[in-house]
């Protein structure tokens, strides 16, 4: 904005679409973030762009999926209280095999009252001494998720290799529109030179992740880093472990 840019804050990638059919006279790139959760609107913003005949909008696809951060970290953790909005998409199907692999975890909801039933549930079977899977959140959790917004994401998009701020590159954990939906890829229309993302050789963000720190334990916590003008993916959101100690402890 500040360089003459045009930025909006809408409530959904379907509103995006809505501003580009309204305004044919300007390129409209809605920024797509997230997991599982997010990337169903986003395919449905672009499946509508198509179904009007748009070709003024596309998407900055930056979204995530969280099968392969599971396996990343999964010798850093004794439980997972697995995200209950992402699993309300996928299901638990997964969760449920990683058991078979020793990873243990428990669907969480978000109030502070299921987060402590999560808790209290992944505090006693920890001590019966064997991997488990607990869905703690089944009002809104079913063991098949929405089918609907699983098959749309696959028929639209398909995997790729992305980084991880803290954890560097896990294959295949990203997602890009497939070839068939390309005209909608502001990367390709836009003709985007690939960015990498430079770390912070002090930030010890990638430790917190895994747990082999806290987060006072950073040489730039509170210091260099605060959630004002954080360093690391951990202070960027006041739901990072970072933010938190900074904020609560």
């Amino acid at each position: 904005r500040e360089k003459g840019a045009k930025v909006r804050i809408v409530y959904s990638p379907v509103d995006a679409e809505q501003y580009a059919k309204d305004h044919p006279e300007e390129q409209v790139v809605f920024l797509a973030v997230g997991f599982e959760t997010t990337t169903p609107a986003s395919c449905l913003a672009v499946r509508k762009a198509s179904e009007d005949g748009l070709t003024n909008f596309a998407l900055l696809v930056a979204n995530k999926t969280m099968p392969g951060a599971y396996a990343a970290l999964k010798g850093s953790a004794d439980v997972f209280l697995y995200p209950g909005h992402v699993n309300a998409i996928t299901g638990t199907e997964l969760c449920e095999s990683l058991v078979d692999e020793g990873v243990s975890g428990v669907v969480a909801g978000f109030t502070a009252k299921e987060l402590l039933t999560a808790l209290a549930v992944a505090l006693v079977k920890f001590q019966e001494g064997k991997p488990f899977f607990v869905n703690a959140y089944p009002r809104v959790v079913t063991r098949e998720g929405s089918r609907e917004a699983q098959k749309l994401v696959a028929d639209m998009m398909e995997n790729c290799d992305t980084e991880w701020r803290g954890l560097g590159i896990i294959p295949n954990s990203g997602l890009r529109l497939k070839k068939e939906w390309e005209a909608y890829d502001a990367r390709k229309k836009f003709h985007v030179p690939e960015m990498k993302g430079r770390s912070n050789p002090a930030c010890r963000c990638g430790d917190v992740l895994q747990g082999k720190c806290k987060p006072s334990d950073c040489k730039v916590f509170g210091k260099g880093c605060t959630p004002q003008h954080p360093i690391g993916a951990c202070m960027v959101s006041n739901e990072g472990a970072c933010s938190a100690y900074y904020q609560y402890s």
